[in-house]
């Protein structure tokens, strides 16, 4: 706002102390004090007591609508009780200390003020709050708890009204029978209820909602539950079985929301009303049974790294609506059919098998077939079982057809009862209504079947009426050597050499006869060709197929050497290589162990699959010897474990490598453990779940997909490309786990910080970044050295999830810049600290916005918080640190902020007349701006004017013989305003923006706003005359108004001079009565005059002026060498302020 000697009518005159500052600022000091709303009550004891006893509280006694009851952390309670020796009624509760309370007694009801809702909140280092008096919920209520399984909130009586309850975060127990009837949603934390009715009797669901949300059962529950998409704490679930005993029932209906939810949990849980909505996934190593009726529409899928699980219908179950059922590795997905309910899945449900296994079971007093559409056979080792509950009975599974995909391997099994296959009309089959190929008397080296009772396995074949069924033994040759290219080998003692190339169909090596004897294979000079591919060593005897050259396919391009080692290890030296017509590929299978250490030269892709039926381990590959691994070779890990086990200094080039099904891929010299010494530089990464330890390098893209978990153990510092993080969990366990590229995070990623310190940029573009809280690790503590750029709505966690219930929090520190893009929301969720030392910007729109936690913002020195969004947390400004609203100019919207030594206020302007946020930067502040600093390391104010360009720069509109003010902060309060902690360095905007000699700028508090002005010194004629109208006003208003102080000079004398004249003055002000008024400003004195009054001066002021525009070039170079202090008159409008 520009003001001049034209815009003197309606002022009123304002007199002000003025407080040097190292001679670059005059400031007028306003003081203000902190407030607490009205009805507020501290606990100020550290033991429990009567909650009535006034000599207990600070404030109040709360007691009433909206009233606060506080348990603050400097006022620690010692585990106490404390009696509700009356009925209360709160508003709010915040709990803060860090000791258990406990609240008994009377009825505690919750009722907001007005339409607000009652709230619960405990702090970041509270103890447990457990209310075990009846509670009402009048109003809705939220509760805010802690992110710790220890220190949860408990109601442990009765819950009623009508009242909604909403969990924002935090672990919530419901301990015992409630009555409310208002619908409990948990949007955030982990809710328990161990009492089968403690969600109340609400008609609506129980609705969880996000993906850091849960309820856990504990008990058997009758309520209706809502997902609303939800997958639960790093896809761990939204409705978890997890702790207490016996087999946990859902009585109710289950809506999985538009899209679907996850479910997980280690126990066996049943929900027997209908599930409804999108896919339902099935996660954790418990098992889900669905009795009731379904009708969701998504997929079904089950098991995710290896961890186990299973997904099965029974009774009036049946998966007729699902669009696909999907079993990964480890996991299982089924049904038991009975009399009543036979058909349990739609007769053109696909099915895809990733490593898990899918089961029919026969069940009742007659035959059970079941019909399901194609089976895809999509990748690892998986199984298909058919069982049935009698000898009596015949179960039958009948599929469209079955197709594989490269890698992929199947085991047929009978389950506990008959011989799958067999020709009694009671033994179990598998059928399909388009028959499989059968090559040479069997389907493929990539089919087995497998006799659970007895885990042994043969190649499968196919019978039209009994469908797949084993080879058997009978009339299959016992020697390579010799055998016919159409022969199934089958090897039970020792083997011949090979005295020529050789050709046959499969060899399967099968002695137990004396155990540990092993058969070896010699292939001299010579080749071996297994035409399907199958080779099958069952039994703990080691074997090792030496010399020669081993491939597969005939001569088919594209074909597979099925390594299915079920037991002990097999070792191939021979040099596997591509057959005639092209490339061949290795696929591993089975828990035993294969070990490659030929020259070898095929050009296929290495698979390794995981251990198939009945087993809960996960079979190795091992490579000795650099020779052994292909140039360019493709690895795709399934579920197994891919060893480099051999020292070299030359990177392993590979052309891709891909992880999936919980395997691992290691590096391995000798009997050291995770040794980094060999470096794999592949030209792609594609992982989805698994562990690394090896060292990674290369250009290549690392792309995480899939919701699994994949952890970076070793020092990948050669690893440049990028890090795209799709889906799931990413986790660092090392300094430079994520190379030196940067990693991207999308909205279904998470990456996680396990090491202490992780280097690397971090882009968030809708995904997470989470610290790591290792199990009983209580206080860590992680860091990210790197940029944060955030392009869209994004999340940091203080937790990284990933145990179901135990939610154990963990500081982070980002140092590194921090770009919020325009429009974009950073949610902070956890609560723990979140400490920035680094650049903070923010663009239009932006907000950095904090759920369940105080953020601790306190850049390091010479770092920036910036732009034009919003921050709701705590912003400390000091040591060095700079705060700059806008991208240019613009405003900054804080939640709190203080001001504290040695910090930057960075103020830039670009029109002296704009208004503030976009003329000129503003500093926004909710609540409290606090002015902290000291006298010794002041806080700054630098002004820089910018040009048309953005630059360093004149601004416009700006005129130097002319005062302006600008507000450049506003605060709900403004605290601690103290004008000897505060300096202003103009240096910058005088370079291009010339100000008149003795102009001066300064700061006035006034509001809960801090106002820069500039003010134009007037020359000593126009003071002379000025100081005259002055005094003319003084004797008009006689003793109703304050003494004429002198500004600032830099002079001794001139500062002796003034602390007489202020003496002096503070006599008259002692004097002055009347209409003088205090707006709560320290020394701040106001005396308004009447509107006729300041107009007949004004006319008496305007003639002064001419008279002075004829005098005044004369007296200007005079001007310019006058130091001197002179009188001065603060002439201030109802909205505006002149000083001259």
């Amino acid at each position: 706002m520009a003001y001049g000697k034209d815009h003197l009518q309606d002022w009123r005159i304002e007199m002000a102390p003025r407080i040097p500052l190292f001679g670059l600022a005059t400031l007028v000091f306003l003081a203000s004090s902190a407030r607490l709303p009205a009805g507020t009550g501290t606990w100020q004891r550290i033991e429990g007591g009567d909650w009535s006893n006034p000599s207990y509280w600070s404030g109040v006694v709360p007691n009433g609508i909206g009233d606060v009851a506080r348990f603050c952390a400097h006022r620690p309670l010692d585990d106490a009780e404390i009696t509700l020796d009356v009925p209360v009624t709160l508003g709010t509760i915040q709990f803060e200390t860090r000791h258990d309370l406990t609240i008994r007694g009377n009825t505690l009801t919750l009722h907001g003020a007005g339409t607000d809702d009652a709230t619960i909140t405990m702090g970041l280092e509270s103890g447990h709050l457990a209310i075990a008096a009846d509670v009402d919920l009048v109003s809705d209520t939220t509760v805010r708890g802690r992110a710790r399984i220890e220190t949860p909130l408990l109601f442990q009586r009765l819950v009623r009204g009508d009242g909604h309850l909403t969990i924002e975060h935090g672990h919530v127990f419901l301990t015992q029978d409630s009555t409310y009837t208002g619908t409990t949603i948990i949007d955030g934390g982990l809710v328990r209820a161990t009492h089968q009715n403690g969600f109340g009797s609400a008609s609506a669901p129980t609705v969880v909602g996000g993906r850091n949300a849960a309820i856990e059962l504990w008990v058997p529950i009758g309520e209706s539950i809502r997902l609303d998409n939800a997958s639960g704490f790093a896809f761990t679930g939204a409705i978890v079985s997890h702790g207490g005993s016996g087999t946990r029932t859902i009585s109710g209906d289950v809506d999985l929301g538009s899209v679907g939810s996850y479910v997980g949990g280690h126990r066996h849980a049943v929900i027997g009303g209908a599930v409804t909505g999108g896919f339902l996934r099935k996660v954790g190593s418990g098992a889900l049974t669905l009795t009731g009726a379904l009708s969701f529409t998504g997929r079904a899928e089950v098991g995710r790294d290896g961890e186990g699980g299973s997904l099965g219908v029974r009774d009036q179950a049946a998966f007729h609506t699902t669009s696909e059922l999907i079993a990964n590795a480890g996991g299982s997905i089924g049904a038991i059919g009975s009399a009543e309910a036979s058909d349990m899945i739609g007769d053109t449900v696909p099915l895809t098998l990733n490593g898990g296994r899918f089961g029919f079971r026969g069940s009742g007093g007659t035959d059970s077939t079941e019909h399901v559409g194609s089976i895809t056979l999509n990748r690892n080792l998986s199984g298909i079982i058919v069982s049935q509950s009698s000898d009596l009975l015949t179960s039958t599974l009948v599929a469209e057809a079955v197709a594989r995909r490269s890698g992929a391997i199947v085991e047929f099994a009978n389950g506990d009862r008959g011989a799958l296959g067999g020709g009694a009309t009671t033994d179990p089959r598998v059928l399909f209504s388009n028959a499989p190929d059968v090559d040479n008397g069997i389907m493929g080296g990539w089919a087995l079947v497998t006799d659970e009772r007895s885990f042994l396995s043969d190649f499968a074949t196919y019978h039209l009426v009994h469908g797949v069924r084993s080879i058997g033994a009978g009339g299959r040759p016992a020697q390579v050597s010799g055998a016919a290219a159409t022969a199934n080998v089958l090897a039970e003692d020792s083997l011949n050499p090979l005295v020529a190339d050789t050709t046959i169909n499969s060899l399967k090596i099968a002695n137990n006869d004396p155990p540990d004897t092993p058969i070896d294979l010699d292939l001299g000079t010579h080749a071996l060709n297994i035409d399907s591919g199958g080779m099958l060593r069952q039994f703990r005897n080691a074997t090792t197929i030496f010399n020669g050259r081993l491939t597969a396919g005939g001569t088919r391009p594209g074909a597979e050497l099925f390594a299915t080692i079920k037991q002990a290890t097999t070792t191939i030296s021979a040099s596997i290589v591509d057959n005639a017509g092209g490339a061949v590929g290795l696929t591993k299978s089975g828990r035993g162990t294969l070990v490659i250490s030929g020259h070898n030269s095929y050009s296929g892709p290495t698979v390794v699959n995981g251990a198939g039926l009945g087993s809960t381990e996960s079979g190795m590959l091992i490579v000795t010897a650099p020779e052994a691994i292909p140039s360019d070779n493709t690895v795709i890990v399934n579920g197994g474990e891919y060893r480099i086990n051999f020292d070299t200094d030359v990177p392993i080039d590979l052309g891709g490598l891909e992880l999936r099904d919980g395997g691992a891929i290691t590096t391995q010299f000798g009997s050291v453990a995770e040794n980094f010494d060999v470096t794999i530089d592949a030209g792609t990464y594609t992982f989805e779940s698994g562990t690394v330890v090896a060292k990674l390098a290369g250009d290549g893209t690392l792309s995480k997909r899939t919701d699994g978990t994949v952890r970076l153990k070793g020092d990948n510092a050669g690893l440049t490309g990028d890090v795209i993080v799709h889906d799931g969990l990413l986790v660092a366990e090392h300094r430079r786990a994520a190379g030196t590229g940067r990693v991207t995070v999308h909205d279904a990623g998470r990456f996680i910080l396990e090491a202490d310190t992780v280097s690397t940029d971090v882009v968030l573009a809708g995904g997470e970044l989470a610290p790591a809280n290792p199990e009983n690790t209580v206080g860590s503590h992680r860091t990210l050295i790197g940029s944060v750029e955030v392009t869209a709505d994004s999340r940091i966690l203080s937790y990284d999830g990933l145990a179901i219930g135990q939610v154990d929090t963990v500081d982070l520190d980002l140092q590194g810049p921090i770009t919020i893009s325009p429009n974009v929301v950073l949610e902070i969720i956890g609560p723990n600290g979140l400490d920035v030392f680094g650049d903070l910007n923010l663009g239009a729109g932006a907000e950095l916005r904090a759920e369940q936690q105080e953020i601790s913002v306190m850049p390091t020195a010479g770092s920036v918080i910036g732009g034009s969004g919003t921050i709701d947390a705590s912003v400390v400004i000091a040591n060095g640190a700079v705060v700059s609203p806008g991208l240019s100019t613009g405003a900054l919207n804080l939640a709190n902020a203080t001001l504290d030594d040695g910090g930057f206020y960075d103020w830039e302007i670009r029109d002296a007349e704009g208004s503030a946020g976009s003329g000129h930067d503003l500093l926004n502040v909710a609540d409290d701006l606090v002015m902290a600093a000291s006298s010794s390391n002041p806080f700054r104010i630098r002004v820089r004017g910018l040009g048309p360009g953005g630059a360093a720069g004149a601004i416009s509109r700006f005129h130097r013989g002319r005062g302006y003010e600008w507000p450049i902060a506003s605060a709900g309060q403004l605290l601690q305003f103290n004008p000897a902690t505060i300096a202003i360095d103009t240096s910058e905007f005088e370079t291009h923006n010339p100000v008149d000699v003795g102009s001066r700028f300064s700061v006035a508090a006034s509001d809960n706003r801090i106002i820069l002005r500039y003010e134009v010194v007037p020359e000593p004629a126009t003071s002379a005359v000025l100081s005259l109208g002055a005094i003319l006003l003084a004797g008009r208003c006689g003793r109703r108004c304050v003494s004429i102080h002198r500004p600032f000079s830099s002079s001794a004398v001139a500062d002796e001079r003034d602390e007489t004249d202020d003496d002096q003055g503070a006599e008259n002000d002692e004097d002055c009565q009347g209409d003088t008024s205090h707006d709560g400003t320290h020394g701040q004195t106001l005396i308004h005059r009447s509107r006729t009054e300041v107009d007949r001066m004004s006319t008496k002021v305007n003639a002064a002026f001419r008279t002075l525009n004829r005098v005044q070039h004369d007296q200007r170079a005079a001007f310019r060498t006058w130091h001197t202090g002179v009188g001065a008159v603060s002439i201030v409008g109802e909205s505006k302020r002149v000083v001259f």
